[in-house]
């Protein structure tokens, strides 16, 4: 199965609900309907650069 990709508001989402609504990554997944591993990787690119997505990347 190909990788599917999740839009960028949605990402954006993740650290409102973890720093301001004080959401845990269990809560966040099944609030969202996401993967542990996106809700890491998204909080910490957003920890990192501030963004939920790298745009150093291609």
């Amino acid at each position: 199965m190909p990788p599917w990709t999740v839009s960028y508001d949605l990402k954006l989402r993740i650290p409102v609900l973890c720093h301001v609504q004080g959401y845990s990554v269990k809560k966040i997944c099944e609030a969202l309907g996401i993967l542990k591993s996106l809700v890491y990787r998204t909080l910490q690119l957003y920890d990192s650069l501030a963004d939920v997505t790298n745009t150093n990347s291609r």
